[in-house]
C-alpha cells in the first residue's frame, strides 16, 4: 500500500498561507511530472506524476519505478474537501479509501503553525520560482518538527521538492483542464475502506 508519508510534499499545493509565504494554490489545473533523486532509499519511485485542480482541492499522484515505463506501481487520490485519501495499488488492482489524518499526513492541509523562510530565486524549465524552507513545529499531534524545501512559481506551481532526503525536480509542466474522471480510481480496481483509530 502506498505510504502516507510519500504524500508529504503535496502540502504545498493547497491553501495559501498569510504573510511572507509562497502561493500554494495553482491558479489553474496543472499536471507536473517529476524526476526523483535520492540516496539509498528503498521503494522510491524514479518518476512521479502529480495532477491537481486549481486551488489544489483535488490531487492525484502516480509513482513509476522507472522513467520510461507507462504503468505506475502505486498512487493516491487526495480530496481535501472530503478529507479523504484513496491509495491505489496497481499491481493488486486495489483502491483503499481512508480518512486523511492531519497527524499522519503532516502539512497536507496548511495550518498557521507552519513557518516559511524565503530563499533565493531560481528557474526550472524556464519558469521562475522562489526557494522556501518550510517547517512544521512540534505541537498537538505533531511530536517531532518536520522540515522540507520547495521552489514555487508565482502562480503556485511547485517545481522542486526536497523532502526526507528525496528531491523531486519537475521535467514537464502542462496546464490543461483535468476531467473529473482523473480523480476516480480505475473501474476494475476493488474498493476497500479502512478507518483509523482515534488518537
Amino acid at each position: 500500500m502506498i505510504r502516507i508519508a510519500r504524500l508529504l510534499p503535496l502540502c504545498l499545493v493547497f491553501l495559501a498561507a498569510a504573510g511572507d509565504a509562497p502561493q500554494f494554490a495553482p491558479s489553474r489545473d496543472v499536471t507536473v511530472t517529476y524526476r526523483t533523486a535520492h540516496g539509498p532509499i528503498p521503494q522510491t519511485p524514479a518518476k512521479v506524476v502529480v495532477r491537481q485542480t486549481a486551488r489544489g482541492t483535488k490531487i492525484r499522484t502516480d509513482d513509476y519505478v522507472f522513467l520510461d515505463v507507462d504503468m505506475p506501481y502505486e498512487g493516491a487520490i487526495v480530496d481535501h474537501d472530503a478529507h479523504q485519501v484513496i491509495s491505489l495499488v496497481y499491481s493488486r488492482r486495489v483502491a483503499v479509501e481512508s480518512p486523511m489524518p492531519q497527524a499522519a499526513m503532516p502539512g497536507l492541509t496548511l495550518t498557521p503553525e507552519l513557518t516559511y523562510q524565503r530563499g533565493t530565486d531560481d528557474k526550472i524549465l524556464g519558469f521562475a520560482c522562489t526557494n522556501w524552507d518550510v517547517t512544521q513545529p512540534v505541537g498537538g499531534a505533531v511530536k517531532e518538527a518536520r522540515q522540507w524545501k520547495v521552489c514555487v512559481t508565482p502562480d503556485g506551481v511547485t517545481l522542486r521538492y526536497v523532502v526526507n532526503g528525496i528531491e523531486w525536480v519537475a521535467t514537464s509542466v502542462v496546464f490543461a483542464t483535468l476531467p473529473p474522471t482523473v480523480f476516480v480510481p480505475p473501474a476494475d480496481m476493488q474498493r476497500l475502506t479502512v478507518t483509523l483509530p482515534a488518537q
